[in-house]
């Protein structure tokens, strides 16, 4: 397609020709006029009505800064189902920009038609626009120091124009049929974080200033975005995590994930900020995701219960949205994998201020590439949420119901009983197991949120106060096996146990919000308290049998766990108490980024054990800890900015053998740089950080020669050190990409060295890369191709009961994918492993030996309707 007219507006390019016009704007925004009209797309505008044909859904951005056709003005036409909200006051927190997309942000935010002639706004900048306060406000503060007003005109319309009389024909709104619309889907539109495709917005819920703007904020934090995620065509949702710097995701033994990050174990992860202190074998089905969020270092002071780690990976779902939503999507792959999974969401007709959001969706397999049988997975997540004046009120439940399977490719290494020499076995086919052994598990959970603004105190700060209540239960019933290589050769012993697991968890989340913006700052201070109570009850047998498996065959099948077995019941108790305060600070015409943090939490933890009919002894444990972060980011010139922090967390820990443990500290010390490059378009951050674990001390049981069998030993922590580099987003229309390589040291800070090399299963390099690129006009638009590599160097493995390390060379994974976008209806065929290597993951100890998957292949479609 050639460009036949090119105008800017907002010190942006749009291009027309035909019938169609494209514009770039902050964080690449690009769209497509239909034939028709409608509405803008945006977070609170529908996808049109029955009186008016549907636009067909084309690529752009989430930004709606919009096009004329054939008038000299350009209406901002943002629909909302909450059109009266823009009478009363409104949370505006918009960033300095050009001014015509300030504008374009404060229409979309207020739900107000907004137009202006194009060529008022260009070269202009206006911003920072923050705080509670109407439309008619924020645009006085868009437009002030300039010559020009806002007047209102016909259809409730307001007009921007100089001052004094305005030449016949300079301002007037366009007429309703010389406006096309850009219906903006395909990059994150309507995100509530204000992704834009690739790149990141705000922080999220890993932090307890979810707006805050991610390049803002002096702590490490990274994102994976919707439109990353769905570009990928991923299905296991924590595996996305690997588009983080610093993040290592192998299957562990079990079946769930293990995760070292910054060099780091990390167990667990956390769902819409709720930090989940148990380790289960339950994952969050893909369609229900929005974004991952990875927060580097300790996590304490940010979300109240720390994990064993270096960070924390956050899984948000998706929440109601004023967007109208209708989408089906289907998938199928390799051994017969296939899903159907349905989104709904938008406006509640005749309840003002009423949004939803529904997604339920199906997968199933004939069997996993492991050899295992009827994998399957069920979701149904319905949430509501009513915005009025000044109180919103949300709800949600989330059911899942799984049959899956131990994700255990693996190998082992076995010493030769006459030469002493290691050899290292890759299993044939898909490693051992039972066809037919699975676990069940079922979730459900109820979450809900009231968010109410209490108005002005003393005439200076803006008060709001926050509470989320969560209510979780979850059970799991099954089987898996645990394998030994004290054997040489291709016979490997193993046992199976059967398991019988039962959580429950109840979290309640306080906090009061006080804002308070003058021509010299902007601040946030936020005072909160964190209760979670949770308890779980755990049962596992032994079977009397120790089977043999011949690795070439995989034989012999052992039966499935069944009665009469000698159980050990294992129940723990545990509340969780903290309060924090949080405070923000942006100086300098937003130019300086303070960030301060301080909790204090109490930890009671109980848990007993019952083996063979008799009882131990209850071990209880009571200890408190005060966490703490300190950050400053300063934007300098040429859209750089430099950052540092330090952070203080503690970790509980469990009682053993009735001893109480003191918590564990993480420090880290961390300087860094961001930049933003094209435009705006695309953000790349540069870290240095080093990461402390303090002493801690260690409780060996069974051990001859001490009193009762249980020997104390105190060892100083682990240290590690590295560089980071990552960066996502745009780097032309069309052509996105994320990409990140990390460099990391780590050693023992133990002079003795007790323990395993912390060095095992860390890499010294690691990296990824993942890009697309999209055609936007001439003979292939709509086609997008895809093109990515996971890749690290050799690596060391403890050789348990040895003390001994022995290397696995490094290797890379390459995938690839095409797509097409037509109107409502998209495709995308992804290739894993293209060349289907077959290399052994990251693992720490020799005992288990991960092997990556091998070639694998998924076609996902996609209808708006």
């Amino acid at each position: 397609m050639t460009d036949a007219n090119i105008e800017t507006i907002g010190g942006r390019e749009m291009r027309c020709a035909g019938d169609g016009c494209g514009m770039e704007d902050d964080g690449a925004v690009r769209g497509h006029l239909p034939t028709g009209y409608g509405t803008v797309g945006s977070a609170a505008s529908p996808r049109g009505t029955a009186a008016a044909p549907r636009p067909s859904r084309l690529r752009a951005a989430p930004l709606a800064a919009l096009l004329m056709a054939s008038t000299a003005a350009v209406p901002l036409l943002v629909a909302s189902t909450t059109q009266l909200r823009a009478a009363g006051p409104i949370v505006f927190d918009i960033p300095t920009g050009d001014l015509g997309g300030v504008l374009a942000q404060i229409g979309r935010v207020g739900a107000q038609p907004i137009s202006f002639p194009a060529d008022l706004t260009r070269g202009r900048r206006a911003g920072p626009i923050a705080g509670r306060m109407g439309v008619q406000e924020a645009l006085t503060l868009a437009l002030g120091g300039t010559d020009l007003v806002v007047v209102p005109a016909a259809g409730g319309t307001l007009t921007v124009q100089r001052r004094g009389p305005v030449p016949t024909g300079a301002a007037a709104p366009a007429a309703a049929g010389d406006i096309a619309a850009i219906d903006v889907v395909d990059a994150n539109a309507g995100s509530p974080y204000g992704d834009r495709g690739f790149q990141a917005g705000n922080v999220g819920d890993t932090i307890r200033i979810a707006d805050a703007p991610l390049k803002e904020t002096p702590v490490a934090i990274s994102v994976v975005t919707n439109e990353t995620i769905r570009s990928q065509n991923v299905t296991n949702t924590l595996e996305a995590a690997r588009n983080s710097a610093g993040v290592i995701v192998t299957p562990g033994a079990t079946g769930q994930p293990r995760f070292i990050i910054r060099g780091f174990e990390t167990s667990g992860f956390s769902v819409n900020g709720q930090q989940n202190p148990v380790t289960l074998q339950q994952q969050i089905p893909i369609d229900a995701v929005d974004r991952i969020e990875v927060l580097k270092g300790p996590t304490a002071i940010l979300t109240g219960v720390n994990v064993a780690g270096g960070g924390l990976i956050n899984v948000t779902l998706k929440k109601p949205t004023a967007e109208t939503i209708r989408d089906l999507t289907i998938r199928y792959g390799t051994y017969n994998y296939k899903t159907i999974a349905l989104d709904l969401g938008g406006g509640v007709p005749d309840l003002e201020g009423t949004t939803y959001r529904f997604v339920t969706s199906l997968n199933h397999a004939d069997r996993t590439d492991l050899g295992y049988r009827d994998p399957s997975e069920f979701l149904v997540m319905p949430s509501v949420r009513w915005e009025g004046q000044d109180l919103t009120v949300s709800a949600g439940l989330r059911y899942i119901q799984t049959r899956a399977v131990p994700q255990a490719r693996f190998g082992f290494r076995a010493l030769d009983p006459e030469t002493g020499i290691g050899a290292i076995y890759r299993i044939p086919g898909n490693g051992p197991g039972n066809p037919n052994s699975h676990y069940d598990g079922r979730e459900l959970t109820f979450e809900t949120e009231q968010n109410y603004h209490a108005g002005t105190l003393f005439g200076l700060f803006d008060v709001s106060f926050n509470n989320l209540f969560q209510h979780q239960s979850v059970r799991f019933v099954g089987d898996s096996f645990s394998f030994f290589n004290t054997n040489f050769g291709f016979t490997q012993s193993g046992v199976q146990t059967g398991f019988d697991t039962q959580v429950e968890n109840i979290s309640e989340r306080l906090s009061m919000t006080l804002k308070y913006q003058d021509d010299f700052m902007k601040s946030t201070t936020k005072f909160g308290f964190d209760y979670l109570s949770y308890w779980s009850g755990a049962r596992s047998a032994l079977p009397a049998f120790l089977p043999d498996f011949d690795l070439y065959n995989n034989t012999p099948i052992s039966p499935l766990i069944s009665g009469p077995y000698d159980f050990t019941v294992r129940k723990s108790s545990n509340i969780y108490r903290g309060g924090y305060m949080v405070e923000k600070l942006d100086l300098f015409d937003n130019k300086l980024h303070i960030l301060g943090m301080a909790r204090w939490d109490w930890f009671n933890q109980n848990s007993q054990s019952l083996q063979f009919g008799v009882a131990e002894t209850p071990s209880v444990s009571k200890n408190d800890a005060l966490s703490y972060t300190f950050g400053a980011l300063l934007d300098l010139p040429y859209d750089l900015g430099v950052y540092i922090n330090r952070s203080e967390g503690r970790i509980p820990q469990a009682p053993v053998a009735g001893i109480s443990l003191a918590p564990i500290g993480r420090t880290l010390n961390e300087f860094g740089l961001r930049s933003s490059m094209f435009d705006n378009r695309f953000r790349t951050t540069l870290s240095f950080f080093e990461l402390t674990e303090s002493p801690l001390t260690l409780i060996l049981q069974g051990q001859a020669g001490f009193p009762e069998g249980i020997r104390i030993v105190n060892t100083a922590g682990l240290q590690s050190r590295g560089i980071e580099l990552e960066g996502q987003g745009e780097i032309l229309p069309g052509w996105n990409l994320t990409a990140n390589v990390t460099r990391l040291w780590t050693r023992s800070l133990d002079p003795d060295g007790l323990g395993l090399d912390p060095s095992a299963g860390r890499p010294a390099y690691q990296g990824s890369l993942w890009t697309t690129y999209t055609w936007l006009s001439g003979w292939a638009e709509g086609i997008t191709v895809g093109a990515g590599v996971r890749a690290l160097t050799e690596f060391k493995v403890n050789q348990l009961g040895a003390n001994s390390l022995f290397t696995l060379p490094g290797y890379a994974v390459f995938d690839a994918a095409i797509g097409y976008t037509s109107g409502d209806f998209s495709a995308n065929l992804k290739i894993n492993n293209l060349f289907d290597s077959h290399a052994f993951s990251l693992s720490t100890i020799s005992t288990y030996l991960p092997i990556e998957r091998g070639r694998h292949v998924l076609l996902q479609a996609s209808y708006r309707f």
